[in-house]
C-alpha cells in the first residue's frame, strides 16, 4: 500500500493501482466496521495443532473511533 496525494493505494506487483481509498473514506469505513467490535484476550498454541484459549472479560468497542485510537497510540504508555 502506498499513500499518494491524500489517497491510499493498493498496488499490483507491477505497480498498477488495483484499488484506492481517500483517507476520510478509510476512517468512515473503519469506524463503521469497529463501532460494536468485541475485544477478547487470548493465547494461542501453534507447536502441535493450532489451539486457542480465551479469557474474560471481553471488552465491547461501542463507539470505537479511529481518530481516538490513532491519538491514543501516541500518548505515553499508549
Amino acid at each position: 500500500m502506498e499513500n499518494v496525494g491524500g489517497a491510499v493505494e493498493l498496488l499490483t506487483d507491477t505497480g498498477h493501482c488495483a484499488a484506492a481509498w481517500s483517507f476520510s473514506d478509510l476512517m468512515i469505513g473503519w469506524n463503521k466496521k469497529h463501532t460494536q467490535a468485541a475485544y477478547v484476550l487470548y493465547e494461542s498454541e501453534k507447536e502441535k495443532a493450532p489451539a486457542y484459549r480465551y479469557f474474560s472479560p471481553a471488552l465491547m468497542g461501542e463507539g470505537t473511533d479511529l481518530n481516538h485510537s490513532i491519538w491514543q497510540s501516541f500518548a505515553p504508555g499508549g
